[in-house]
C-alpha cells in the first residue's frame, strides 16, 4: 500500500486468519472485516477503485439476498456458486471505470461462458492469463487458475471480438480451455505443457513453469503492462465521481 491516503478494506471468513490479518504490520491502516464478502452493505457499493483476491471456488452456495432473490436469473444462478458470485459481486463494489483483478479456476473460463457474458455487460476486458499450475506449489497445491482483469463500464454498448473470443469455450488435445488462449498464446503464462486430470479427476492440460514464482511473475508482468496500456481506459477510470 504506497498510498497511504487510501482507504483499504479487506474481508475475510475466517477468524483466526482475519485477527492475524487486522494486527499484521502491513495492514495497520486496513480496515479488516472478519465476516464473508457477501455481507458487504449496500452502502459500501460502487465506492472502489480496485477489488481483487484470490476466489475461492467450488459448489458453494452464497446467501445474499440481493443475488439468492434477484428478478435476474443469472444473478440467482451465481449464488450458487461462490466462483460465480465473487465476479458478478466485485463489479457490484467497483465505481465507474474501477478495475477488478481475480485469481480464479480455470472452470471458470473453460464451462461458464453465460456467466463471463454476464459480467461482460457492465465491463471491459483488459487481459485474462492462464497461469501454471506450480504458482502455489509451495503452499501445497498445484491447480489450474487464471488471472481476469476487467475494467468497469455501466455505460458499454457491445462486446469486442476479444471479448467474444473469452465466450467461447473449445478443446485442446481432448481438454477444455478457452478459444482466448488458443488465440493468444502468450496469455498462457507457462513454459511447458502435459495432459494430466483436473481437480475434480477430468481430463485437463497441467501448465509448468521452470522459473516458479518468480518466473511466472515476470513474463506475466510483460503481458499484463501492454494489455493494460492498450486496453485499460484512463479517460474512463479519471471521470470525477459523484
Amino acid at each position: 500500500q504506497k498510498n497511504k491516503d487510501a482507504y483499504v478494506m479487506a474481508y475475510e471468513k475466517d477468524l483466526l486468519t482475519g485477527l492475524l490479518l487486522s494486527r499484521h504490520e502491513h495492514y495497520i491502516n486496513t480496515d479488516v472485516r472478519v465476516k464473508g464478502f457477501e455481507t458487504i452493505p449496500a452502502s459500501d457499493l460502487g465506492r472502489f477503485d480496485l477489488v481483487t483476491t484470490n476466489v475461492p471456488f467450488g459448489n458453494i452456495k452464497v446467501y445474499d439476498a440481493a443475488y439468492t432473490k434477484s428478478d435476474n436469473a443469472m444473478r440467482r444462478d451465481a449464488a450458487k456458486m461462490i466462483h460465480r458470485y465473487y465476479v458478478l459481486k466485485g463489479l457490484d463494489c467497483l465505481r465507474d471505470g474501477g478495475i477488478e483483478a481475480y485469481i480464479i479456476t480455470s472452470n471458470y473460463l473453460n464451462n461458464d461462458s453465460e456467466q463471463m457474458q454476464e459480467a461482460l455487460k457492465q465491463a471491459r476486458r483488459i487481459g485474462a492469463y492462464r497461469l501454471a499450475n506450480n504458482l502455489f506449489k509451495e503452499n501445497g497445491t498445484e491447480v489450474g487458475t487464471d488471472l481476469l482483469v476487467l475494467q468497469k463500464d455501466v455505460n458499454k454498448k457491445e462486446l469486442t471480438s476479444d471479448e467474444c473470443m473469452l465466450l467461447t469455450a473449445c478443446a485442446e488435445e481432448g481438454c477444455p480451455t478457452n478459444m482466448y488462449f488458443t488465440c493468444y498464446p502468450d496469455h498462457v503464462i507457462a513454459t511447458s505443457k502435459s495432459v494430466g486430470t483436473d481437480a475434480y479427476g477430468k481430463p485437463g492440460i497441467a501448465y509448468v513453469h521452470d522459473g516458479g514464482v518468480s518466473g511466472i511473475a515476470e513474463m506475466l508482468g510483460k503481458v499484463l503492462a501492454e494489455d493494460m496500456k492498450q486496453n485499460c481506459s484512463v479517460e474512463l477510470f479519471d471521470v470525477p465521481q459523484k
